[in-house]
């Protein structure tokens, strides 16, 4: 998976490409029961522009980790 363009900017679409070694390729999974205490199923997060709704994340390891 890759943010296309490699650009950290909210709505970016994820596609699936070659591996290319940039950031825009680079994931963390984090678990529910991993997240932190202020984050909770259904709330919107400022940060990330989304909800709290899936059993799992994968946050984006370009600049603000989304």
């Amino acid at each position: 998976m890759s943010v296309l363009g490699d650009i950290d900017r909210e709505n970016r679409n994820i596609g699936v490409e070659n591996k290319n070694g940039k950031i825009g390729q680079t994931w963390k999974i984090v678990y529910v029961d991993e997240m932190p205490e202020d984050l909770k199923k259904g709330e919107m997060n400022k940060d990330w522009g989304m909800r709290i709704d899936t059993p799992f994340y994968i946050v984006s390891s370009l600049e603000s980790g989304r």
